[in-house]
Formats: structure tokens, C-alpha cells, sequence
């Protein structure tokens, strides 16, 4: 891989390729020319993309003349077009490989001559293997140092026992959080009531050994705010934590009702205490329309400080409550009286643990996201979908 962030990458960084040699190898490979449109130049193309993001990523680096491995002439490729061919290639990436590839990056790099350098960046994927699916062509490939080639049954074997292990690891992070929380093992002590437990786990938080810096970290303070309000910042342990402080008498902070953590590894837990009751009988609630927008206008910033801090999809969404046996959920009922029911009834149980979700695109509508999980609460209370939504899909509220 060439040692400089993409987006840095200029004519000159191309020229060190060749002035100060970088050999092709398991991370870096040369292209002469684009892949042209016939079946077998598409299928080359998505074996050589899916071969580095199944081993350990890499630059695919068109335009440059190599010989026996070393690059010996940037020649560029002459297209009228550029955004157009770059456009045509993400399009193969998008539909000729299983699973999706989401945080494959193409950038070109203008040249004196007047052509130009495509470099296409693959990290690893923590959600490997994919296989190319084109036309019939069904195939797992992989790297090593001498290039390309499709992978064995030992090869496919241990991507797919890797790939199982980073699951369960995630899984079993996600479940033993929600105890502590539960318990109220937290970071900050937490005030009593209800509680809303939301995670966002990336795959790759269960394999990396690199931490993100905490510098970078504190730089997101200001999207990382709880779901409940805003509040006061500091660096723990684990990371960095934002959180909304109840002060006592004694000016001491004595329990929080939210807190987000933002972890070393990426990962985003956030916390919301409600102890919310009906005025009329003094019954405890969850606030149908209340807890959601909650969520909406904390999940955006969220998601936007994962890409910030560059982190690769896919990330898992976990999304639950704490505590909530005999709350009722609270609905508009104009919005169901004399059609439907008056209220949903108590909930029967101690929890609600919601059914996981994958993200692979950061920069997809929050909305769009959250959906099927806020439907999933609203069912848990007997209700068919959350009605905040209108027929369009668009989230409103309760409103007609």
C-alpha cells in the first residue's frame, strides 16, 4: 500500500514509486491499463479488488508500466472522462462482489502529460470472504506475495471460522455491556429508571490492535452527545466518555441520565435513563414518539463521527431497553380511538432486546436505518409498526 493517505496522494508520490522502488506485493499491485468491458477483463478486475480486501487490503494502481514486479514508467491512462470510468468501475465493485465491498475508494491523479493515475484503495475487510459473482462466475480469491489467486478449501475454511469468531466476539461484547448496564456497573452511575441501550459495534473492533488516538477522539466531543442532553466530557480507560451530570446539594455529581462512550477500538455505546409517568394514575411509560426522536437526533452525529474517525463498515446496531417491566407504552390515542386500541397493556418482561442490524454504508439515511428496529418495539407492545412514521416512510411523529 502506498504509505500516504489517499486523498494526499499526487504525480510526485507516483514518481517515489518508481525513483525510490516500490516492488508489486501482496499489498500493491500495477496496471499498465483500465479493465475494458468484455466478461473476462470484469471478472479480472473483481478478482483483484476482492483478492486484497480478503487478505490484508492494498492499492490497485493504474496506469503505471511495471516489469517483473517493479514499476519503470507512469504512463497514465488516456480518458476523456475520468469520473465517468471511475463511476463505471464502483458500479462493478457494487454489483459483481459478495458481500458488498462499501469502503473501496477510487482516487485519480492528474498527470503533466495529460492522462492520469486511478488508485484504488481496498482496506481489509472484517467481513470477509467475498467471492465474485458475475455472469457465472463464481469464485473466492485471495493474495499473497506473488499476486492473486482463488482460495483453497483451507483458505476458505479459515475466513469463514474468522468471520464466525469476529461475530460471536461482537455478540458476546454487546451482551455483557447490556448486563453491566443493567446493573448499573457503568462508567458514571446511573439515575433509576428505564433504561435505552444502543450500540454500534464495527466488525473491525473485534480484531484490530490499533487504537484510535484519543486526540482524535476528543475532536468528536461535539457529536457524541447523549441521548438524553448534553454535558460534561472526559477521557477514561476505555476511551473517551460525554455525559449528563444530576449535581447535588453538595455540587458533586451524584448519578447521570445519559452517557455516550466512544471506545478505542470505535465502537459507540449510548445510554439513556427515562422515568417518565402518566399524569393521570402516576404509571410509568415509554414514550412512544419522545424516545424515538431521541434516538434520531443523537444517531446522525454518531454515524458521522464513525466516518470521521475513518472507520470501515460493516458496523453492527444493537438497540434495547433495561428495566422496563410494567411500563406501558405511550401512544397518541386520537391517533387509534374508536379503530384501534386505547393503549398497547404493560410489558410482560424484563428487557426489550431487539434483533441485531448490520450497517454498511455510514452516509445511509438515519431514518431508513432506525426503521425496522423502532417497528420492532411497537410490536413488542402489540402494536403492527411505529406509527411516527407516515406512508411515506418519512418520520413525522404521531401527527395525521
Amino acid at each position: 500500500m502506498i504509505p500516504a493517505p489517499l486523498d494526499s496522494i499526487t504525480a510526485a508520490t507516483i514518481d517515489a514509486l518508481i525513483s525510490n522502488p516500490v516492488r508489486e506485493k501482496r499489498s500493491i499491485d500495477y496496471k499498465l491499463s483500465t479493465y475494458g468491458g468484455q466478461h473476462s477483463q470484469r471478472r479480472e478486475f473483481l478478482a483483484d479488488v476482492s483478492s486484497f480486501a480478503n487478505a490484508i487490503g492494498g492499492d490497485l494502481v493504474i496506469g503505471v508500466e511495471e516489469r517483473e514486479g517493479l514499476p519503470v514508467g507512469i504512463p497514465g491512462i488516456e480518458i476523456a472522462n475520468i469520473d465517468a470510468e471511475i463511476q463505471r468501475l464502483q458500479q462493478m465493485i457494487l454489483h459483481g462482489i459478495e458481500p458488498r465491498l462499501t469502503s473501496v475508494e477510487i482516487h485519480p491523479v492528474a498527470l503533466s502529460n495529460g492522462n492520469s493515475i486511478l488508485v484504488i484503495r481496498m482496506p481489509r475487510s472484517w467481513n470477509a470472504p467475498h467471492r465474485v459473482v458475475l455472469e457465472g462466475h463464481d469464485k473466492f480469491y485471495t493474495r499473497d506475495t506473488n499476486g492473486k489467486h482463488p482460495m483453497d478449501v483451507d483458505e476458505l475454511r479459515e475466513a469463514f471460522t474468522l468471520a464466525n469468531r469476529v461475530e460471536q466476539r461482537i455478540r458476546g461484547f454487546r451482551n455483557s455491556r447490556f448486563e453491566a448496564i443493567k446493573a448499573n456497573r457503568t462508567f458514571e452511575p446511573l439515575s433509576k429508571g428505564g433504561t435505552l441501550i444502543l450500540h454500534l459495534i464495527p466488525l473491525s473492533a473485534a480484531t484490530r490492535r490499533d487504537a484510535i488516538q484519543i486526540q482524535a477522539m476528543q475532536s468528536k466531543n461535539h457529536l457524541l452527545r447523549p441521548m438524553s442532553e448534553g454535558g460534561n466530557s472526559r477521557i477514561n480507560l476505555d476511551g473517551i466518555i460525554v455525559y449528563s451530570p444530576n449535581i447535588g446539594p453538595d455540587g458533586k455529581v451524584q448519578s447521570t441520565n445519559g452517557y455516550t462512550q466512544l471506545y478505542r477500538n470505535g465502537t459507540i455505546e449510548a445510554v439513556m435513563v427515562f422515568s417518565f409517568t402518566a399524569d393521570r394514575d402516576g404509571e410509568l411509560i415509554i414514550p412512544s414518539e419522545w424516545y424515538e426522536q431521541c434516538i434520531l437526533e443523537a444517531f446522525g452525529p454518531y454515524l458521522r463521527a464513525m466516518r470521521e474517525l475513518d472507520i470501515v463498515p460493516p458496523v453492527y446496531l444493537f438497540l434495547g431497553f433495561a428495566n422496563v417491566r410494567a411500563h406501558r407504552f405511550a401512544v397518541n390515542r386520537s391517533l387509534f380511538f374508536p379503530a384501534g386500541p386505547r393503549s398497547a397493556g404493560y410489558l410482560d418482561r424484563d428487557d426489550i432486546e431487539l434483533g441485531e442490524m448490520v450497517i454498511e454504508n455510514l452516509s445511509e439515511d438515519p431514518t431508513k436505518i432506525l426503521r425496522p428496529l423502532f417497528d420492532q418495539v411497537w410490536q413488542a407492545f402489540g402494536f403492527a409498526r411505529s406509527y411516527n412514521f407516515n406512508p411515506e416512510g418519512k418520520w413525522t411523529g404521531q401527527r395525521r
